[in-house]
C-alpha cells in the first residue's frame, strides 16, 4: 500500500471545549463535554470515552462559539486510557462552526491527496479527494466506511496503490437493483452491511466472521459454531486484522436455522458494561435447535 500523507494546510491543532450529543452502540444516550485535538473547515479530531460507530450521527456544540451542528463519524483514529480519537465531519460543509478563518490550499494540494479505493463488497475501484480524517481513520484501521453508488448502501472500502488498482479493474457490471427494505418495529434501523466482525468468546478464543446486516444496537451473521443464545462475548466492527481494532460488550441474542444443514443465522446485541456482568459466560457447545 502507497504511504499517504494527510494534508495539514487546512487544519489547526487547537483545543477547544465542545458538547457531544448521541447514542452509545448500546443504544445509550449521552451528553458529553470533551475537546477537540485538531480543527478543519469541515470537521475535527475529538476525544470521547464513548463507543462511536462509523457513519453515526452525533451533535457537536462548540461553547466558545455557541454554535451546534449535526456531525458523522468518520471513524475511529486511536485510543488512550481516557477514551477514544474520532474523526467527525459535518453534514453542512458550508456551515461555519468555529468562526476561524482557514489558509487557503495550495494550488495543486488537492490533487496531490487524491486516494485509490476499493469497495469490498462489490470491489468498486474509485479515485477521490478524501478529507484529512478520513485519511486519519483510513491509516490507522486499514478500513473506511463510506457510501457505494454501485452498492447501493454503506460498504467497507481498503487504500490499493495504482499499479494495484491497474490490474484489478474490471469491466463495469450493470447497476444493482435497489435495495428491498421492509418497515418493521425494531429498535434500531438495519443497514444490508457485508463486512468482516471479530467475535471473542468466553475462553479468549477469536472467531472472524462476516456480517449479513448491522445497526446501532448489534448485527446479524453465519455460522457454523454453535453460539449460545445468551451468552456474553466480545465483538469488533468492522475488524481488520492487523488493525486498529476496538472490542464492546455483547450477546449472542437469536438463532435462526438457515437452508444450509449445520449453519445457523446468529444476532448479536451491544450491551453495556454493566448488564454484561450477568450474562452467561459458558462456551459455546451445541447447536441451536
Amino acid at each position: 500500500m502507497e504511504t499517504q500523507t494527510v494534508r495539514r494546510s487546512d487544519r489547526i491543532f487547537l483545543e477547544l471545549d465542545i458538547e457531544i450529543t448521541g447514542s452509545e452502540v448500546s443504544g445509550k444516550e449521552f451528553l458529553e463535554r470533551t475537546t477537540t485535538l485538531v480543527l478543519s473547515r469541515h470537521g475535527a479530531k475529538v476525544l470521547s470515552k464513548h463507543m462511536l460507530v462509523p457513519q453515526q450521527e452525533v451533535v457537536v456544540k462548540c461553547l466558545k462559539t455557541d454554535k451546534e451542528a449535526v456531525a458523522s463519524v468518520v471513524g475511529t483514529i486511536g485510543k488512550i486510557p481516557e477514551g477514544y480519537y474520532y474523526g467527525i465531519s459535518f453534514m453542512d460543509p458550508e456551515f461555519d462552526m468555529w468562526d476561524i478563518a482557514f489558509p487557503a490550499l495550495p494550488e495543486g494540494e488537492a490533487e496531490g491527496n487524491k486516494t485509490v479505493l476499493e469497495c469490498l463488497s462489490c470491489h468498486k475501484l474509485e479515485i477521490t479527494n478524501l478529507g484529512a480524517f478520513e485519511l486519519e481513520v483510513l491509516m490507522a484501521s486499514q478500513r473506511l466506511l463510506r457510501s457505494c453508488d454501485r452498492c447501493g448502501d454503506y460498504s467497507v472500502w481498503r487504500q490499493i496503490s495504482e499499479a494495484e488498482a491497474r490490474q484489478l479493474a474490471p469491466p463495469e457490471p450493470p447497476p444493482a437493483p435497489p435495495v428491498q427494505r421492509l418497515q418493521n418495529d425494531r429498535k434500531h434501523p438495519r443497514m444490508a452491511l457485508r463486512v468482516d466482525a471479530c467475535i471473542r468468546m468466553p475462553a479468549g478464543k477469536e472467531e472472524v466472521i462476516v456480517t449479513e446486516n448491522v445497526s446501532l444496537g448489534g448485527f446479524r451473521f453465519q455460522s457454523t459454531i454453535p453460539f449460545h443464545v445468551g451468552t456474553a462475548v466480545e465483538v469488533a466492527v468492522p475488524y481488520a486484522q492487523g488493525g486498529l481494532n476496538i472490542f464492546v460488550p455483547a450477546r449472542i441474542a437469536y438463532s435462526e436455522k438457515t437452508k444450509a444443514e449445520s449453519v445457523a443465522a446468529f444476532g448479536v446485541c451491544y450491551v453495556t458494561a454493566k448488564d454484561a456482568s450477568t450474562l452467561s459466560t459458558e462456551h459455546p457447545a451445541e447447536p441451536p435447535a
